[in-house]
């Protein structure tokens, strides 16, 4: 019995067993947490959907043109929607594994959420005016501050999400003690990852600043190698706590 008590205060302590932490006294009940989520589903739907209404605009091939001359044309909006549509659409998938691991909220866990979705909803304008510019195509005068705007917003949203992951894992009383082992082992990963595209989000903000036909299409390689560098800081995080505590391995 006293080797039974040991193990359940053990793995309380290792953020296992979170039956035993009490919901905190200001965290909402469970139908006002369904409310919440559903309220931000609807939200990042319909900005996610706005996106698309510029692209709208553009009009089918002309008599001596060809659909491929139109897609090169239009490249600025096509891609400036592709970049947009998949960071929100990760994002809203990050927030959906937080908030499916969840209970409740509290007043900082709404607030902070309130500044996701308003994030949210800036994004398909400010995709639009980036998209816009004619250093996608022409060489021209550069994003006149669009493209530091667009990356800074990325890099907000993807902030917001980072720090709404910290609180929540500071207030493991918000979690659902059946759902919640799986989201706190892969909460380090996601930290991670959120970290690092932040940076990739500034420095090619920046970038647009200085050298806007170079800095357009740079995600294409920033993105996917900043993903690769925070997976194997990730790992080795992971491999280190695993020679720390033998017990993980």
């Amino acid at each position: 019995m006293h080797h039974d008590a040991d193990d359940a205060q053990d793995s309380t302590a290792d953020g296992v067993g979170q039956g035993s932490i009490p919901l905190p006294a200001n965290a909402s009940d469970r139908r006002a947490f369904d409310r919440f989520v559903n309220f931000t589903d609807a939200v990042v739907a319909i900005a996610i959907t706005l996106m698309v209404l510029p692209l709208l605009d553009i009009a089918g091939p002309g008599p001596d043109e060809t659909v491929w001359q139109i897609l090169a044309k239009n490249a600025g909006p096509l891609f400036a929607f592709a970049i947009a549509f998949t960071i929100v659409a990760r994002n809203w998938l990050v927030h959906n594994q937080i908030v499916n691991a969840m209970r409740a909220y509290d007043p900082a866990v709404f607030w902070l959420n309130i500044a996701w979705i308003a994030s949210i909803t800036l994004s398909p304008w400010v995709t639009a005016m980036y998209g816009s510019s004619d250093a996608f195509t022409e060489g021209g005068e550069g994003f006149g501050g669009t493209g530091m705007l667009f990356f800074a917003l990325l890099a907000a949203i993807t902030g917001i999400s980072v720090i709404l992951g910290w609180y929540i894992n500071r207030h493991r009383g918000l979690l659902d003690p059946d759902d919640s082992e799986t989201w706190i082992a892969r909460h380090p990963a996601g930290q991670y990852r959120g970290v690092v595209l932040i940076i990739v989000f500034l420095v090619n903000g920046i970038l647009t600043l200085f050298i806007p036909a170079f800095a357009a299409y740079l995600p294409i390689v920033l993105i996917p190698v900043g993903l690769a560098i925070a997976e194997r800081l990730s790992r080795r995080r992971g491999s280190s706590r695993a020679d720390d505590e033998p017990g993980l391995r």
